[in-house]
């Protein structure tokens, strides 16, 4: 018997590439997995991976910290998933939202996705707010787990799919 069996998962961005695969990954191990994001409409596509009221769907904005309170209610773990590219957004979903989360989380088991090469002192403004946000995070929640991974890519990403598409536009030129 797995040891999330019926445990209460919250994935706060688990519609997104990396959630998808999470939330799959825990309710095949037992979890029941509240997927947390602005539209949670976007994360129904998730319904159809695990039983009867496994699944449970929440709307909640790192921007405003009243609704992490609302999704975190009856947690067993919270992970934090959002990440951003969007500059006029960094502050809140990358160093502002996070500490919200850690600190609605409480006492639950918390993990924070971050970025490799995350240093508050980076000259680009994704490094540098990945870094705030880690610092943030372990300040309201000093035992979190922090994840660095490197470029993330699969088949529902936004980067690696960019070049590929400008890529197949480009002309074919006889050699």
């Amino acid at each position: 018997m797995s040891s999330l069996n019926n445990k209460l998962v919250v994935l706060v961005g688990g519609g997104g590439l990396v959630g998808r695969y999470a939330a799959q990954a825990l309710l095949r191990a037992g979890a029941r997995v509240r997927i947390a994001q602005r539209d949670p409409r976007e994360a129904w596509f998730l319904k159809t991976q695990g039983g009867l009221g496994q699944t449970q769907f929440a709307a909640c904005d790192m921007a405003r910290p009243e609704t992490l309170v609302r999704v975190v209610q009856g947690a067993d773990a919270v992970v934090n998933l959002t990440g951003t590219f969007g500059k006029g957004e960094m502050q809140a979903v990358h160093i502002d939202g996070p500490a919200a989360l850690a600190r609605a989380a409480g006492a639950v088991p918390f993990v924070h996705l971050s970025a490799i090469g995350a240093d508050p002192e980076s000259e680009a403004a994704y490094g540098r707010t990945k870094g705030l946000g880690e610092a943030a995070v372990r300040s309201v929640h000093p035992q979190a787990t922090i994840l660095r991974p490197s470029t993330i890519f699969g088949r529902e990403d936004h980067f690696t799919n960019r070049f590929a598409a400008l890529i197949a536009r480009l002309p074919v030129v006889p050699v």
